[in-house]
Parts: structure tokens; sequence; C-alpha cells
């Protein structure tokens, strides 16, 4: 290893962040520290959110709340929830927001969409942009 008088350890030395960081990085780290220690109990929240309903309650408003739990949980901009039934006919249920609903019920005009796909084929799908393969 080099001695500190090694131009190569002087360098290296030079390059090293300082031994104790600044308040605005400890101030950073604790943030991000706080923000994944609490994710574990955001996402219980909103499962007791969920689980607890009073008697007759009404199922799209749960499925309307667990749309806005995703979209508040994951690193996604809205969420809808589209089904199929036996039959094979796909319906809209519930969206975050005007957007992704506008988004759902143009796919059930078209009769076609990610959305329709993935009730048809029982699989998830990867995310996808609106934009992608726009004008080629």
């Amino acid at each position: 290893m080099g001695s500190r008088r090694d131009p190569c350890f002087s360098r290296l030395a030079c390059a090293l962040p300082s031994p104790r960081p600044s308040r605005r990085w400890d101030r950073l780290i604790g943030s991000l520290v706080m923000t994944f220690a609490a994710y574990p109990l955001r996402v219980a929240d909103a499962v007791l959110n969920l689980a607890r309903r009073p008697e007759g309650f009404d199922p799209l408003e749960l499925l309307y709340d667990l749309t806005a739990s995703a979209v508040d949980l994951l690193p996604i901009r809205s969420a809808g929830v589209t089904m199929l039934d036996d039959t094979g006919h796909v319906a809209y249920l519930t969206a975050s927001d005007e957007m992704c609903r506008a988004l759902e019920e143009d796919q059930l005009d078209l009769d076609q969409g990610p959305c329709l796909d993935s009730a048809r084929t029982q699989q998830p799908l990867p995310p996808c942009g609106l934009c992608h393969g726009v004008g080629s």
C-alpha cells in the first residue's frame, strides 16, 4: 500500500470524501433511511385500510382505493382495474384518475390495448410508454 509520501496515495486521498460528511449529507441519508424504513409501514397501513371495511361496503369504492394505494406505493402514474368474465367479455371497473379512466374506456371501445391483452392472456404485461412506437 502507498505511504503518505507516495504521489498516488496523495491523489487518492484528495479524491476521497472527508471522513465527516456535511450536515446536508446527514439530512439526505437520514431522509432516505426514514423513507425506506417507513415503506413497510405504509404498505401495512394500505392493506389495513383496504381490509377494514364496514359490512355492506361498496366493492367499487374498495377497488378505487386499491388503485389509489397502488399509485401511492409504486413508481407508477395511474392504475386501473379491468375485469374479464367467464364469457370473455371485458369490463372496465375503476381507475385512479381521469386519464387512466379515459385510456381504459378507449381500449374497450377499440377492443385492443395492454389492459385487454393482460386480462385475456391472464399474464402481467411489462410497463409500456404511451409514446413508444408513435410515428414509426
